[in-house]
């Protein structure tokens, strides 16, 4: 199978670092009022460990730009993190009139969008922004909405359903375990995510069925009934759903024998 799909997770942890920096340069261009700190909302919240570390990324760079935290600008937390429901959290962050929001994921994107189209949002890590409604391009979204996206349209997920079948020509079933679904995701992304990949199997001749994991405990399930199906390779989302089986999917990868590839970096 060759290099374990999951093994990339430094590098993305890289990326994600840089995206922090960008952003970073993003805010420190905004205008704020002189007589006060700028209030940023964060939605949702950075939870403690990985998230936070990305937090304490952008503070460094606001830092070498000359903005420091407490005088220049503030956070604003809601105390809900990512999976927890986007409507709740955007209200929470409204109550304190922020002057500007960073958000990631587009359904937290959406959700933001849908109370406010003056406050300036930057996404620090997003997809689909045009799709979903926020942007309208990405070279000139036109709208309150700006940042960054690792995804620009469903075709990234198409190329994977070619890679995997370069891998072995000769199969013919592919699953998907698709955990870019409600509510960690919106029905949106979804379907620009599974639109993409039946593109490409349609084009190849491939059977694809499509495994959606919104919850880590729907795995043993699809994975059963990818064992049942007999399906000869697989293609990953990396949502969150799935991280905490990651091990078991390998698992059960490598004892069948199953090409396997995800867009995790």
């Amino acid at each position: 199978m060759g290099q374990s799909p999951f093994a990339s997770i430094r590098r993305r942890a890289l990326l994600a670092a840089g995206a922090m920096g960008a952003c970073a340069r993003l805010v420190h261009a905004q205008d704020k009022p002189a007589s006060r700190a700028l209030r940023i909302g964060l939605v949702p919240d950075f939870a403690p460990g990985w998230w936070e570390s990305m937090l304490s990324v952008f503070t460094q760079a606001m830092r070498e730009l000359g903005r420091v935290e407490g005088r220049d600008y503030d956070y604003v937390r809601s105390g809900l993190f990512f999976g927890a429901d986007a409507q709740q959290a955007v209200e929470r962050v409204m109550r304190s009139r922020p002057d500007l929001i960073f958000v990631s994921n587009l359904a937290y994107a959406a959700a933001v969008h849908k109370v406010t189209q003056t406050i300036p949002v930057v996404m620090w890590v997003s997809g689909f922004p045009v799709e979903g409604g926020l942007a309208e391009s990405l070279t000139h979204p036109g709208g309150n909405v700006t940042g960054l996206t690792i995804y620009a349209s469903g075709e990234a997920f198409g190329k994977l359903v070619q890679l995997i079948h370069e891998t072995r020509p000769a199969i013919k079933r592919v699953g998907t375990l698709n955990s870019y679904v409600p509510p960690f995701h919106p029905v949106a992304e979804r379907d620009i995510v599974v639109h993409g990949m039946q593109g490409a199997a349609h084009a190849l001749g491939l059977d694809l069925r499509v495994f959606e994991i919104a919850k880590a405990e729907q795995t043993d399930d699809a994975l059963a009934r990818i064992a049942r199906d007999r399906i000869e390779a697989l293609v990953l989302t990396s949502g969150p759903a799935i991280h905490p089986r990651r091990h078991d999917i390998m698992h059960f990868a490598v004892e069948r024998h199953l090409p396997t590839i995800t867009d995790a970096g």
